[in-house]
C-alpha cells in the first residue's frame, strides 16, 4: 500500500495512492466474487495486498563487506508486523546497521505546490492517518468487517530508528515539483484546481498519467536513496532501508548495476 501523499507544513509525509490501492481490492474482488461473501472478498484483496502480514520479509544485497537489506513496508498493516519490524531494528541497530526511513519532506510547502502536487497524483491527504482510506472503503461500498485489526505505520522512533541509528532519506515537496517539471514542463493550474479544498477531490476533469505519476512517486526518490547510498557506504558498512513495498524493485535494481548481489534467504 503505497503512492498516496499526505502531506502538512512543516510535517514529513508518506506517499500512498488512493485510487490505485482502491482498484487493486476492487480488482481482487473481481476475481473471487462468485464464490465468497462481500466482507470474505474485502479480506482477501487485503490479504493479497500483504496488509495482514505479521512478519516482513526483508531483501539482503551483498558486495564485499558491504550489505544492504531492504524492507517493504506497508503503511497500514497489523500490530504484530510492526513489532517485528521493531524487533529487526533493534537487532540489526546492535549489529552495526544504520537505517533510512521514509517521507517526503514538507519543506518548499504552498498552496500552489500542493495543488500541484494533487493534479499529478490525485488525492491528497494530512500527515500519517493513513487508516482512514480503510474506513472509508469499509464504511461504504465494502461494508465488510475486517479480518484482523489494522494500525497507522508508527513513527520512526516506535519501530526503533532514531538520529542515532538513522535518518530520514527522500524529497522535499520543492524536489518533486521541480523533478516533474523539468521532465514535463511546469505544471498549468486551471480555475477548477483551485474550487476544493487541496484535501478534498479536484473539481477537474481529468485522467491521472499513470506513467508520470509512478516516475515522480517511485523513480524519483529511489534515485534519492541510491545517491545518499553512494556516499554513505563509504562510512557504513551496513545500511537498512525501510520503505514503501513498490520501491523495492527500483532500489534493488539500483543496487545491482552497482554491483551488488542479492542473497536468497
Amino acid at each position: 500500500m503505497n503512492n498516496h501523499i499526505g502531506i502538512e507544513k512543516d510535517a514529513y509525509v508518506i506517499p500512498f495512492n488512493l485510487n490505485t490501492m482502491i482498484k487493486k481490492v476492487l480488482f481482487t474482488l473481481s476475481i473471487v466474487m462468485l464464490n465468497f461473501s462481500c466482507s470474505t472478498f474485502y479480506n482477501i484483496a487485503l490479504s493479497r495486498m500483504g496488509v495482514y502480514d505479521d512478519i516482513i520479509t526483508s531483501q539482503k544485497y551483498l558486495k564485499g563487506d558491504k550489505e544492504v537489506v531492504l524492507f517493504p513496508m506497508h503503511h497500514v498493516g497489523t500490530p504484530l508486523f510492526y513489532e517485528d519490524i521493531r524487533r529487526k531494528v533493534d537487532s540489526m541497530t546492535a549489529l552495526g546497521y544504520f537505517f533510512y526511513t521514509e517521507e517526503v519532506k514538507g519543506e518548499g510547502f504552498s498552496d500552489t505546490n500542493i495543488r500541484k502536487l494533487r493534479k499529478i497524483i490525485g488525492t491528497i491527504t494530512r500527515g500519517r492517518n493513513l487508516k482512514t482510506i480503510l474506513d472509508t472503503i469499509n464504511g461504504g461500498k465494502l461494508k465488510s468487517k475486517l479480518r484482523k485489526e489494522l494500525v497507522n505505520q508508527p513513527l520512526d522512533e516506535e519501530l526503533g530508528v532514531t538520529v542515532a541509528n538513522g535518518k530520514n532519506v527522500d524529497a522535499t515537496l520543492a524536489e518533486m515539483i521541480q523533478y516533474y517539471e523539468q521532465k514535463n514542463g511546469t505544471i498549468i493550474l486551471e480555475e477548477c484546481d483551485f474550487e476544493t479544498d487541496v484535501y478534498e477531490n479536484t473539481a477537474c476533469d481529468e485522467e491521472i498519467d499513470s506513467e508520470k505519476r509512478n516516475d515522480l512517486i517511485l523513480n524519483s526518490r529511489n534515485e534519492i536513496i541510491l545517491k545518499t547510498l553512494d556516499v554513505d557506504l563509504a562510512s557504513y558498512d551496513k545500511i537498512g532501508i525501510l520503505y514503501g513495498a513498490n520501491h523495492m524493485e527500483g532500489i534493488g535494481e539500483g543496487l545491482i548495476v552497482r554491483g551488488f548481489s542479492r542473497i536468497k534467504p
